[in-house]
């Protein structure tokens, strides 16, 4: 089965549309609260991790019901607003859109990361896993910004591949605590699509 992946970035250089195909939905409530009452630049605690994946990945599967990006765009980080307007946001995302996948399997999934949580040089915050969905897994790549005490979103790469050839190449997850109790590495797409840089 084919694969698909979308990337969105806060930098015209990495604004690239990859396709390779998801599943999921989640609950959309503030996300620079979402980490918790943190003092600034402090690291959100893993179930504060897990609410900021769903987070993202529910805004992004609200806005493909609606067709209305908006409040993705509202929870992003000013540099993420000025490279992507929700009109951008409903481009990047039409394939995933027009193909009706429904993400919201990942709402009753714990994420499991592939790469320990961390910041960059910039002082970004790194998230990158997967949601163990089945037939199709949904991955992600998450970078947030910090702003305010919380974080914002700065880069969203969400996909859809089946799980067994995520479960094969990937060494044993780390999983994430339910939430109630630079440069990232990405697979190669089989097919993709870059958005113009402004």
């Amino acid at each position: 089965m084919e694969a698909s992946v979308i990337d969105v970035s806060s930098t015209p250089r990495h604004r690239s549309l990859q396709l390779l195909l998801v599943c999921g939905l989640i609950a959309s409530s503030s996300l620079a609260n979402s980490a918790s009452a943190q003092t600034p630049n402090a690291l959100p605690e893993p179930p504060a991790q897990v609410m900021l994946i769903k987070n993202v990945v529910t805004a992004v599967n609200h806005g493909n019901i609606t067709g209305n990006y908006t409040v993705l765009r509202d929870l992003a980080s000013d540099g993420f607003k000025r490279q992507n307007t929700a009109a951008d946001l409903a481009t990047t995302f039409a394939s995933l859109r027009q193909k009706k996948f429904d993400l919201s399997p990942i709402l009753v999934t714990e994420p499991q990361l592939t790469q320990q949580p961390g910041t960059d040089q910039h002082g970004r915050f790194h998230l990158v896993g997967y949601f163990a969905t089945r037939p199709q897994a949904v991955q992600f790549v998450l970078v947030f910004q910090p702003v305010s005490g919380g974080w914002m979103i700065d880069e969203i790469s969400i996909g859809v591949k089946p799980i067994e050839s995520i479960v094969q190449l990937q060494p044993s997850p780390q999983r994430l605590p339910q939430a109630d109790s630079r440069s990232a590495q990405r697979q190669e797409p089989y097919y993709q699509q870059s958005t113009p840089s402004r």
